[in-house]
């Protein structure tokens, strides 16, 4: 009989996770479907889906079988019972990393598309690059901070003595307060969230002094690209709630209730973007593409054609490198005019 836990956990692990997985699908689908090549942010998708599909297997398994981060406290374990709950707790720091690999993979998506926008111009490639080095880094610390809690690593499976039924089956070189709550996670947790936020924080700060400063664009486009990319806040606030500040903070449920809504809305920032773009050129039929000429962009919108936020956004990069270029050939001219004027001094 399962307690009212494991039901909560086993319908969020698969009704979420299928959720989270449509809405990758659905990206790969309408891309597939507007004869557009897959890029990378794409390929990208495909490993989060794998990850989705990976944890909510891992969630079922630790859920029906048990891990060492247990509640009871009026039981003794059997030997096939205890080889379960290790195989559980195992498999819990396991998710945990595939939970971590799935966040920072969606981070990374959203900064794929922030430098295909972006890029043209120098001190925001500049810092594109400087947030590329800053998710590798953070990414490393939270997957090695996996590992902190406890010493040494196997107490992270480890079965507390007074649960087993038979002496023979501890190992006697541990002592209860060798454990202790290690297996909470704490400090994982902490860092995980901490760095949680400011990546998302970073992310989300970005683009906003930029799309607000797009003076050619109507003030409605710009809202709706500020909403656009706004949408990353309900990370952060989601990242709070998981600190282990409050109540039951580290308890099993309270991380995968918090975990699982987090990963379906991480998905939901990432994605949205691209599969508004994608609805929307199915209604309105084909337009200029990315890297098209900010003339092509003039024509389209001489000829009344409603455009996205993502494009409208996408095409003023391509106006500043249109402005730039011009400017180069002002100078080029004024230049060689300034050569012909001095031969006629001359002569």
């Amino acid at each position: 009989m399962l307690s009212h836990d494991q039901i909560v956990i086993l319908n969020l692990a698969w009704v979420l996770g299928s959720a989270t997985i449509l809405i990758m699908v659905l990206r790969l689908l309408m891309r597939k479907l507007r004869k557009q090549r897959l890029i990378l942010g794409d390929y990208l998708t495909m490993l989060a889906i794998l990850c989705v599909l990976a944890r909510s297997t891992f969630a079922t398994v630790v859920t029906l079988w048990g891990n060492n981060n247990y509640t009871e406290t009026d039981q003794h374990f059997t030997a096939t019972e205890i080889h379960q709950r290790e195989v559980g707790s195992k498999l819990t720091l396991a998710n945990r990393m595939l939970y971590n690999t799935y966040l920072w993979i969606q981070k990374s998506v959203i900064l794929l598309l922030y430098n295909r926008i972006f890029s043209c111009l120098p001190f925001a490639a500049r810092i594109i690059k400087v947030f590329w080095v800053v998710l590798f880094v953070t990414f490393c610390v939270v997957q090695a901070t996996s590992f902190v809690d406890c010493r040494p690593v196997r107490l992270y499976w480890q079965i507390l003595i007074s649960f087993i039924a038979s002496n023979d089956l501890w190992d006697q070189n541990l002592t209860e307060a060798n454990i202790g709550d290690c297996t909470d996670a704490t400090i994982q947790l902490f860092t995980f969230v901490s760095l949680n936020i400011a990546t998302d924080g970073m992310l989300l700060i970005f683009p906003l002094p930029l799309i607000f400063n797009l003076r050619q664009c109507p003030l409605k486009t710009r809202l709706q690209l500020l909403g656009l990319f706004s949408l990353g806040i309900l990370l952060t606030i989601i990242a709070v709630l998981r600190l282990p500040v409050y109540e039951n903070g580290t308890s099993q449920l309270r991380r995968y209730i918090w975990g699982s809504i987090e990963q379906f809305c991480a998905a939901l920032v990432a994605n949205l973007p691209t599969l508004y773009s994608l609805r929307r050129r199915k209604i309105l039929g084909p337009i200029s593409t990315p890297h098209s000429s900010f003339s092509n962009a003039l024509v389209n919108r001489s000829s009344g054609s409603r455009r996205t936020p993502e494009e409208e956004l996408l095409d003023w990069p391509d106006f500043v490198e249109s402005r730039r270029g011009s400017c180069r050939d002002d100078i080029v001219t004024e230049e060689s005019s300034n050569r012909t004027d001095e031969g006629d001094r001359n002569v």
